[in-house]
């Protein structure tokens, strides 16, 4: 069990009493009491990763660690990696970790804040699901871990996590979204061309932010096929939307 929990950190001041509650618990084995939420534990068929990052002055780190230590202790499926982020930046700014708490899931979702032991196991059994997949592809572009979240554009289920994330996203997040097809389409030309069809259809969205980022999307794509929707679009009543629709016009007919 002692090789499921792991400390890159040193646990004193707030971190002392998860760290010592965990020793103790190991040391009765099937004799400490397990609480409600634990016996979901049961139900995971795949192992989970978890990497707990904290900061020695967080008063909320400790309830955090708590929860993924008494996890890793109860169940052979999980395994915990405490980490101290100022010790350790360097894994720290790989996962674009901003705040403490911040769980990591298995390498991908990243949730900032405590997790209830309840909401812990509720996200470890969706993996796979929509749903999570979905939180995880936002996740990684909400971290900055802009050549991963590319990376999933490569197969027909991240195209769709990125479609349903541009249909949703608010004008500051369609940043990242764009230097994620950005990246993709320097790797694959075609990576967004599914896509083309349903972005042409939000050229008709009420949001005039959404219509000129949408025709932006479609020019750095490139495919003729949003030609006409883009032409409708050159007479739109918002004219910084109309000159972006020109402009894109125009670069499609020097391509």
């Amino acid at each position: 069990a002692q090789a499921r929990v792991c400390y890159l950190a040193l646990p004193a001041g707030h971190e002392a009493p998860p760290f010592i509650e965990a020793l103790i618990a190991w040391c009765e084995g099937e004799a400490a009491p397990r609480e409600p939420w634990m016996a979901k534990l049961d139900e995971l068929d795949r192992p989970a990763a978890l990497q707990i990052f904290i900061g020695a002055e967080c008063p909320h780190c400790p309830q955090a660690v708590r929860v993924a230590t008494r996890a890793a202790l109860d169940s052979p499926q999980v395994r915990a990696t405490v980490i101290d982020a100022q010790r350790f930046p360097q894994l720290a700014k790989r996962f674009g970790v901003r705040a403490v708490p911040t769980t990591i899931i298995d390498d991908g979702l990243a949730v900032t804040g405590v997790l209830s032991g309840a909401a812990l196991v509720g996200r470890l059994l969706a993996r796979g699901e929509d749903g999570y997949e979905a939180d995880r592809f936002r996740s990684l572009i909400e971290t900055g871990r802009l050549a991963e979240a590319a990376r999933e554009l490569s197969h027909a289920a991240g195209v769709g996590f990125f479609m349903q994330a541009w249909r949703e996203s608010a004008t500051s997040s369609r940043v990242g979204l764009l230097l994620v097809a950005e990246q993709a389409l320097e790797t694959e030309r075609a990576a967004l061309d599914q896509l083309i069809s349903a972005l042409c259809e939000l050229l008709e969205s009420d949001d005039a932010a959404l219509r000129g980022d949408t025709a932006d999307l479609l020019g750095r794509i490139g495919h003729t096929d949003a030609r006409e929707a883009l032409t409708r679009l050159g007479a739109d009543p918002n004219p910084d939307v109309a000159e972006i629709a020109v402009e894109v016009l125009e670069e499609l007919d020097r391509s």
